[in-house]
């Protein structure tokens, strides 16, 4: 295979495993262990949750971002 194609599919195949990866952690905290659930009022868990959820989603989208900027290198 060329290793240009081989290059690209790593690209597609990490980009689906960190954003799948991120959003299982984020269910598994928000739905299983109840974190992103707001009762009566918004409590110390669910500020953390949001928070969490906010900044990891910006690093996940900087990681994306800069993984599809690199370019290929070419063998010479």
């Amino acid at each position: 295979m060329d290793k240009e194609i081989k290059a690209f599919f790593l690209r597609i195949v990490n980009t689906i495993a960190v954003i799948l990866l991120w959003l299982f952690i984020n269910v598994a905290l928000g739905l299983k262990l109840r974190m992103a659930e707001i009762n009566t009022h918004i409590s110390l868990v669910n500020w953390l949750f949001y928070i969490w959820a906010l900044i990891t989603g910006i690093v996940v989208i900087v990681y994306v971002k800069r993984l599809w900027r690199n370019k290929i290198r070419q063998p010479y």
